[in-house]
């Protein structure tokens, strides 16, 4: 069963691996994550949300996908798995 994690503030991925980790939780792929999306396709037109399991290099850059919204439709996208996220991210996580 996927969870959604926010954070109350700003926080660097290293930070969000870290508590998913203490809570025993796992980031979930893009497989999870698109799961997720079909089975909830609303949850991402409020905010977006973040797989940081599956992580790529797109022309050198380290990215992951995030499902959100742009202008009202539906979006499969992807951005800089390095970083600071700010409060409106949330971010798909799995129990181990």
């Amino acid at each position: 069963m996927i969870r959604i994690v926010r954070f109350a503030n700003s926080v660097a991925t290293a930070e969000v691996l870290f508590e998913l980790y203490k809570a025993q939780l796992y980031p979930a792929t893009v497989l999870e994550l698109l799961k997720f999306g079909v089975e909830y396709p609303d949850e991402q037109l409020r905010l977006p949300i973040i797989a940081l399991g599956s992580a790529w290099n797109l022309n050198g850059e380290s990215v992951v996908p995030f499902l959100g919204n742009a202008a009202g439709r539906r979006t499969l996208a992807f951005t800089c798995f390095w970083g600071t996220w700010d409060n409106t991210c949330r971010f798909a996580a799995i129990a181990k």
